[in-house]
C-alpha cells in the first residue's frame, strides 16, 4: 500500500507498507529497502500515468540502489534503462559506485557526471566549497 498525506507545512509525506494475506502490515513494512523501492515505484507510476499529458519528463532519485539486493538492483536498472523509449521520460539516479553490482556497467552515454572531491571537474555546480 502506498499513500500520501499532506503535513502541517503543506508538503506531502509518503507512506509505503506491505500488507499480508491477513490484511495487516507485514514486518517487511518496517524495513527500509522495501519502502524505498515502493516509493520509487510510486514516482514512476505517477510519471507513467501522465506521460501523454503536459507533465514533467524526468524522475530523479538519490541513492535509489542503497540497501537493495543485487537481483532487485539489476531488475530496477533494466526497467529504468527502457524508460526513455517507453515513456519519453529521463531517469536520473545518483549512486555510490559500491552500490552497483560488479557485473553491471554504465555506458558513457548513461553517465552524465562522475562527482568527486579531487578538483573542480568533480563538482556538480563548479563552485567553491563554503
Amino acid at each position: 500500500m502506498i499513500s500520501t498525506e499532506q503535513n502541517r507545512e503543506g508538503n506531502l509525506d509518503f507512506f509505503a507498507g506491505i500488507i499480508g494475506d491477513d490484511g495487516r502490515f507485514t514486518s517487511e513494512s518496517d524495513g527500509f529497502s522495501y519502502k524505498k523501492i515502493l516509493c520509487i515505484a510510486y514516482d514512476l507510476a505517477v510519471n507513467n500515468a501522465y506521460c501523454h499529458d503536459n507533465f514533467i519528463r524526468f524522475v530523479y532519485h538519490d541513492g535509489g540502489l542503497e540497501t537493495l539486493d543485487d537481483r532487485k538492483k539489476e531488475q530496477f536498472l533494466n526497467y529504468v534503462r527502457r524508460m526513455p523509449d517507453l515513456l519519453g521520460t529521463q531517469y536520473i539516479l545518483t549512486l555510490i559506485d559500491t552500490d552497483l553490482p560488479d557485473h553491471i556497467k554504465f555506458t558513457d552515454e548513461e553517465i552524465a557526471i562522475t562527482l568527486h572531491d579531487d578538483g573542480p571537474e568533480g563538482l556538480l555546480f563548479k563552485m567553491e566549497a563554503w
